[in-house]
């Protein structure tokens, strides 16, 4: 109901009941007039009675009457009418009433709901900000953040969560969690020493439609190359910038170059040539082939070679500065290409931990820069409310938020992306550090977070800053005073004043003094809230959650002691989930594009086929009439595909290896697609798919990751033949090698 109907519908039932209580409360009173006992004869018809009786004949009663009842009328209607307005019109202090909020006006905050962010603890309630506002946390190091806030939530956020991981902790202790709880969770720690990362490729984001792909190549050089207001520095940036359009669109336009970060760096060092003769050669090369480079490729190519002599060296060293980090073979292989999509974190519930150890933290910035921009210039295209598949909101866990330099795009987009269903969790050390990076943007950073979470401060000018955001209240003080008089045997006297003084809610020395378990939260609309820190270790909803995952834990009576934990954690891996490995020495051999010629059955019998892999291959899955029903002839079609991209050597022979495959499969009974064994990624490949016909897109999409390439070469033409002295083949040889390669597949 209208909240105004109820309104009206409430002050009508006051006045009929005041009418009533007027009625009645009139008769007591003409009766107390008359010095008579009301009680027991006064009703509510008393006082109407006696109007009619004495109202044109007896004057004195007549005015007895009209006293009576507009005294009723004063009790019952303007005198509760005065207390209710003294009661909200309070005398306002002369330093203020600062307090903290009551549990009634914390409920009022809507803090005390089930679901959102989860902020803290009051009275072993968790407090959580629901909706789709931001929290600051600021707080020095080693004061709790990952254990009362980071991790809470990170066990308890049900939607996706994007994490900057510093040291891989969040990772290792909450992953296995997420993923039990239906959550598809990938590690992007291009950096890794132990080779374990999923794979993002930046320009996996760029769309496949030519009108939208050179608008958004430039903003990826943005994030490299960004406009600083500095004439002489953004001048380079734009020369940069350019360049990084042109080679990048290049790549785009060249089916058999990797499209990748890495070969952008790669196409700069000019291929054993001048970067200028290099990029001449690819437009004269293309300019005689049938694919010609788009007009606005070439121009961004021509617009770098017709740049003066003595600048050409300024923007290379510009385009190359920040690209660097793409030589380390490492970060190479972690971006040649996507495990997973940015724009699906809206779509399905996801978990994105980017680790980075502290040490390689500054040859991070411009990638986790990057990561950061893309993963919110992807998710800020539709809204959700014009696409109903957006059905999740992204939590982004900016941990140490200002260790990785200004984000551009959180800066510029704070004010708007919360609408997309994007979520900032931003932790600091201090507001003084975000100033230090974000400048001029720091008020409307600050302000655009609704809910800001303080711990005891260490710094003085943290502590004195907090006291100010408290506010002060308003204390009676006496003081006494006393005067003696001037003459002989005169008395003194002695005087005592009272007045208004002002104190802090909390002074700096006191929040410096707060106990560690402690924290203040900072919410508009609200009176400040002291509170409890949610810390994991010792809450029971969270151990049990950990628990659920790790048979170790499991077996701990009660809390986990702290080198328990980081054992069961950080040394058995019970609470993560398994991380691929990143092929680098395979990642090389695809960029190099190696040969290895198959000659003897040894050669063959040595072959790691974890290692072989197709270039380039995409299975066409036009071939389905009915996707989500595909039918076993139509995948053997795609099998059939498979074959086909490795490129025989043209006898009959080696063909006879491919037919021996397909007529095991055609002996299979009734269900041939039961035998058909498909080999998964080279970091997974002891999981041998064997798909059945329940389940026929399993082996299709498993048949996707097949590469075969060599690791030493790329083996493009795959010759299973051992010559004779005349150059004839056997095709006893053809079987040994045909049958040592089987023996390995079966062997899984």
């Amino acid at each position: 109901m209208n909240k105004k109907i109820l309104i009206l519908l409430l002050a009508i039932f006051l006045a009929v009941v005041g009418f009533f209580i007027t009625k009645y409360l009139a008769g007591v009173l003409y009766y107390l007039a008359n010095k008579t006992n009301p009680f027991p004869e006064v009703n509510l018809t008393t006082w109407g009675y006696y109007w009619d009786l004495y109202a044109h004949n007896v004057p004195a009663q007549k005015k007895k009457l009209q006293g009576a009842l507009i005294a009723a009328l004063f009790i019952t209607f303007v005198l509760p009418a005065l207390v209710i307005a003294s009661l909200f019109n309070k005398k306002q202090s002369l330093h203020g009433d600062a307090r903290f909020a009551t549990t009634k006006e914390i409920q009022k905050s809507g803090l005390m709901g089930n679901k959102g962010i989860l902020v803290g603890k009051y009275h072993n309630k968790y407090l959580m900000l629901g909706g789709q506002q931001f929290v600051l946390l600021a707080a020095p190091t080693r004061s709790g953040k990952g254990v009362a806030i980071v991790i809470p939530n990170l066990l308890n956020y049900s939607d996706s969560v994007v994490v900057l991981d510093l040291k891989l902790e969040n990772f290792l202790l909450t992953s296995k969690f997420r993923a039990k709880n239906g959550q598809k969770v990938y590690l992007f720690s291009p950096f890794s020493e132990d080779l374990k990362s999923h794979k993002w490729n930046p320009f996996d984001t760029v769309s496949h439609d030519e009108n939208f792909r050179v608008g958004e190549i430039l903003a990826i050089g943005r994030s490299f190359y960004p406009v600083t207001g500095d004439a002489k520095t953004d001048f380079w940036n734009d020369n940069a910038n350019n360049l990084f359009l042109g080679l990048a669109l290049y790549l785009f336009e060249t089916e058999d170059l990797p499209v990748t970060m890495g070969e952008v760096l790669r196409q700069s060092s000019g291929k054993g040539k001048p970067i200028q003769d290099h990029i001449r050669s690819i437009i004269d090369e293309r300019a005689q082939s049938d694919k010609p480079l788009s007009d606005t490729c070439l121009d961004a190519l021509n617009r770098f070679l017709s740049s003066p002599d003595n600048t050409l060296g300024n923007i290379i060293s510009t385009f190359t500065s920040p690209l660097t980090i793409f030589a380390n073979p490492i970060v190479d292989a972690a971006t040649s290409s996507s495990d997973f999509k940015l724009e699906d974190v809206r779509r399905q519930r996801m978990s994105i931990y980017f680790g980075v150890q502290p040490n390689r933290l500054g040859d991070a910035k411009n990638l986790i820069n990057l990561f950061y921009s893309l993963l919110i210039d992807v998710n800020l295209k539709t809204l959700p409310q014009q696409d109903s598949s957006l059905k999740y909101q992204c939590l982004v866990v900016n941990d140490e938020a200002t260790a990785v330099g200004k984000v551009a795009k959180i800066a510029d987009a704070n004010s708007f992306i919360a609408g997309y269903n994007i979520r900032l969790l931003t932790i600091i050390q201090s507001i003084g550090q975000l100033e230090d990076v974000y400048k001029t943007q720091t008020r409307g950073l600050v302000t655009n977070h609704a809910l800001q979470i303080v711990y005891p401060p260490r710094e003085q000018r943290d502590a004195n800053e907090y006291s100010e955001m408290l506010g002060y209240f308003t204390f009676k003080a006496k003081s006494k005073g006393q005067s003696r008089s001037m003459a002989w045997g005169q008395g003194g006297s002695n005087s005592e004043n009272e007045s208004d003084q002002r104190r802090a809610l909390m002074l700096p020395q006191e929040l410096k003094e707060l106990s560690q378990d402690k924290e203040i939260i900072f919410m508009e609309n609200t009176k400040p809230i002291m509170c409890e820190k949610a810390k994991y270790f010792n809450d029971s909803a969270f151990v049990d959650r950990l628990k659920s995952v790790s048979p170790s834990m499991k077996a701990i009576k009660g809390f986990p002691t702290h080198k328990q934990l980081e054992k069961i954690a950080f040394e058995d891996l019970e609470l993560s989930i398994p991380i691929p490995d990143l092929d680098v020495k395979l990642h090389k051999a695809k960029i190099e594009k190696r040969i290895t010629e198959i000659t003897t059955v040894e050669q063959a019998e040595q072959i790691d086929i974890s290692s072989l892999v197709i270039p380039e291959f995409k299975l066409d899955k036009t071939v389905f009439e009915d996707p989500e029903n595909p039918q076993p002839e139509e995948c053997l079609q795609v099998v059939d595909q498979f074959f086909g991209a490795v490129e025989w050597e043209e006898d009959t022979e080696a063909q006879n290896i491919v037919d021996d495959f397909f007529s095991q499969v055609e002996a299979s009974a009734e269900n041939p697609i039961e035998n058909l064994v498909a080999v998964d990624e080279p970091e997974q490949m002891e999981n041998l798919v064997a798909a059945d016909e329940s389940d026929p897109l399993a082996m299709i999409a498993e048949m996707e990751n097949l590469v075969a390439v060599d690791e030493s070469e790329q083996a493009e033409n795959l010759v299973a033949a051992d010559e004779g002295q005349n150059g004839s083949i056997e095709n006893s040889d053809i079987d040994d090698v045909y049958q040592a390669f089987s023996d390995q597949v079966n062997s899984k």
